[in-house]
């Protein structure tokens, strides 16, 4: 794992909530190509995890600090953000939403997942993991339906 400080968000919280979400992989900004955690840092955002395709984790907060991921949840849960493989914009926001629809979670990123999920519900006695749709369903629509979200949930013993 991979540490890249990102300071947007609260010094402190007491996490209780995991929350699972997609974000694309690599996005397109103005010239520049930038990864999933720079583009979320450009735009003053920030999330704890970020699990990309290859199986590498990237930690932008550490747990016990808030991170700007889920609106109204954002001091007591902890970030997961899983990398959609592809190049995303603004403009290719509708080709994102159709690729969570299919299985985008590698098995190595399953894996890593899994690691950095267990020990933060193991270090912080997590009772809850739950979506980014299901906390924001009016507005978000991630993880999708392309996420193992049942099968990640049973082998969290989290069910």
């Amino acid at each position: 794992m991979t540490s890249v400080p990102n300071y947007n968000g609260s010094l402190t919280q007491t996490p209780n909530t995991l929350i699972l979400h997609a974000i694309g992989e690599w996005f397109m900004v103005d010239e520049s190509l930038l990864r999933a955690h720079d583009f979320i840092t450009s735009i003053g955002l920030s999330a704890h995890y970020y699990i990309y395709p290859n199986g590498e984790v990237i930690q932008q907060r550490e747990l016990t600090q808030g991170a700007y991921h889920a609106k109204g949840h954002n001091r007591n849960s902890i970030g997961v953000e899983f990398c959609v493989p592809g190049i995303y914009s603004s403009v290719r926001y509708p080709r994102f939403l159709d690729e969570m629809k299919i299985n985008y979670v590698s098995d190595l990123a399953y894996e890593s997942a899994l690691t950095v999920c267990r020990d933060a519900i193991a270090q912080h006695s997590i009772k809850t993991v739950t979506t980014h749709t299901a906390v924001d369903p009016n507005r978000k629509k991630d993880p999708g339906t392309g996420f193992p979200l049942q099968r990640f949930l049973n082998d969290l013993d989290m069910e």
